[in-house]
């Protein structure tokens, strides 16, 4: 764990009481969309969880597909399996011992554990945390009316009714407010802080526009970085994807017409998405591409959730930072990149203007055999700006009175190990906006 420590200090001392960043809390890492053999991942619960225990990740939310963990006689067919081999078996009985296992109808079964169960055998105090939740999904083929629409349910105690889309989109936003309230009454309900994450909005065919998230006021959070959460078919295809919002663009368009509608800007998280353990490789759905980095007072669920909910954590996909501080005073974002050895860093400031161009030209994807048809916008080049670039581990910005918000881009000359195809080559890190 990595102490929160203030730099520039006369200016912290003060934005720490503007900003509502906690001066005594600590850097945790996490990943907020993992699957395993309660869905469609490809390994145990257990050993999900191990791999980012031992790679230095401090919280993990198991979301598989359409039910948290609750059922204790959860037994699956070993052979209905997303690939399912002995050597997985070998490897959890070597560190678990044998799980429980029965035949039905000539078919080996196993019971995965219940979240509880997980939590008792793998929660650490203060070192790894795991955090109940659940990927919410409009019907078993996870689409309805056409258009997929998906998102994490964090830090609830059951699985709840998920809103089904009508024949098209035009109520996308009413579904997006409907998925965040219900998961957030769950919280209040059972006095615990919940949130939903609306899922990877690009993947698979541009699914949900930009306009609609901007609209939907309740949502806190949705999926910035999804790794392989691209686009598929003909849309994944540099003449009809380079139409459409990319995943910085989204971001900036999402947050502009936010703040003119008077509403919160919405917090961007990273996530692996992880459905593979045993293959590793470009485009892959696999651990350790991305993730989220929060800043809370403890590893507790409640305190996890409440800084995502404000806006204090920052994205990644390899580069680490030491500080993110915005005062509200001022109107200044200041950031500080922990430095790697031999790495070099340029700290972009993005950000669009009060004045910004509003009109958007519609334009119209035919359907194909294996592609839905799409209606798209194209927006305006003013949003979603360079305000100013920096060379180097740290950089401040204030607000200009045309601004509506700010935030900051961290890109290093340190190529990544991985790549999706639709994510920055080098590591990167991104903040949240900031807005006065």
């Amino acid at each position: 764990m990595i102490k929160v420590r203030s730099f520039f200090c006369g200016f912290f001392v003060l934005s720490l009481l503007l900003t509502g960043f906690l001066s005594s809390a600590e850097w945790y890492r996490g990943n907020l969309h993992t699957h395993t053999f309660w869905s469609d991942g490809d390994v145990f619960p257990e050993q999900a969880a191990d791999w980012y225990k031992d790679n230095g990740y401090h919280f993990i939310a198991l979301t598989d597909h359409s039910r948290l963990q609750l059922d204790e006689q959860r037994w699956v067919a070993t052979e209905s399996l997303r690939r399912w081999t002995e050597e997985t078996l070998e490897k959890y009985i070597e560190k678990y011992g044998h799980p429980e296992t029965r035949e039905v109808d000539g078919k080996k079964q196993v019971r995965l554990h219940t979240i509880h169960e997980l939590k008792k055998k793998l929660d650490v105090p203060g070192r790894f945390l795991m955090i109940p939740g659940y990927e919410g999904n409009a019907g078993s083929s996870a689409a309805s009316g056409g258009y997929v629409c998906e998102g994490n349910a964090l830090n609830v105690t059951e699985t709840l009714p998920f809103p089904r889309l009508a024949s098209n989109a035009e109520n996308l936003t009413e579904t997006l407010n409907k998925m965040a309230l219900t998961v957030r009454k769950n919280g209040e309900d059972h006095g615990h802080v919940s949130e939903v994450m609306i899922n990877h909005p690009i993947w698979p065919t541009f699914d949900i526009d930009p306009l609609s998230l901007a609209n939907a006021k309740e949502v806190r959070l949705y999926e910035f970085f999804c790794a392989g959460g691209g686009p598929r078919g003909i849309y994944a295809k540099p003449e009809q994807a380079n139409r459409y919002w990319n995943r910085e663009s989204f971001w900036d368009i999402v947050t502009a017409f936010r703040i003119v509608n008077g509403y919160p800007p919405v917090y961007g998280i990273a996530t692996d998405d992880t459905h593979h353990y045993h293959k590793f490789g470009d485009n892959g759905s696999h651990p350790g591409q991305c993730w989220t980095v929060v800043r809370a007072e403890k590893l507790e669920a409640n305190d996890i959730v409440l800084a995502l909910r404000r806006g204090d954590f920052y994205c990644t996909c390899g580069v680490e930072m030491e500080d993110i501080r915005f005062d509200k005073q001022t109107k200044t974002l200041a950031v500080k990149v922990k430095p790697a050895d031999g790495v070099k860093y340029r700290i972009q400031f993005i950000g669009t203007k009060k004045n910004f161009d509003r009109t958007a030209e519609t334009f119209e994807v035919e359907k194909t055999e294996k592609s839905p048809a799409r209606k798209g916008w194209t927006f305006s080049k003013d949003i979603g700006i360079e305000l100013l670039s920096v060379d180097g581990i740290e950089a401040s910005y204030q607000l200009r009175e045309d601004d509506l918000y700010v935030r900051a881009i961290v890109q290093s000359d340190h190529r990544r190990e991985f790549q999706d195809g639709f994510g920055p080559e080098t590591a990167t890190a991104w903040t949240q906006p900031f807005c006065p």
